[in-house]
């Protein structure tokens, strides 16, 4: 954890930034996966604008909090997946997450190579999905 300027804000609530035991910025990844929103309690605003482009990321991408589910009252509509054809018998098996298929010793996977790269989301872009 991690303090900036003032320790606490008008409130009294404890203002830290904080980073998991394998260093992911945690405050970053909830803003970044629409969990969370950016707001700048000043003094306090030493990450605002990596703040901020996380979340004008989250936006674009309609992830949580800004899917338009929470604020209007009215369902967004679901987006109908196209089919995922079944996979060759030689490709790795299915899993249905990310976590289950490196806890049986697969993964990662890459974009244009392995064909099991369409069955996972690669949130960050970077042509990996199942990334250890």
């Amino acid at each position: 954890m991690l303090a900036d300027r003032e320790p606490k804000d008008r409130y009294g609530r404890a203002l830290r930034y904080v980073w998991g035991s394998t260093g992911v910025f945690t405050d970053r990844n909830l803003v970044r996966y629409g969990y969370a929103k950016a707001e700048r309690e000043r003094p306090n605003d030493r990450y605002i604008d990596v703040m901020r482009a996380e979340q004008a990321k989250a936006e674009r991408e309609h992830l949580r909090i800004w899917s338009g589910r929470c604020d209007t009252g009215t369902p967004a509509p679901t987006p109908t997946p196209a089919p995922t054809p079944d996979p060759p018998a030689d490709n790795d098996p299915r899993f249905g997450t990310c976590a289950e298929a490196n806890r049986n010793g697969y993964g990662p996977y890459r974009r244009g190579v392995d064909p099991e790269y369409a069955w996972y989301q690669d949130r960050d872009g970077d042509g990996l999905v199942c990334e250890r």
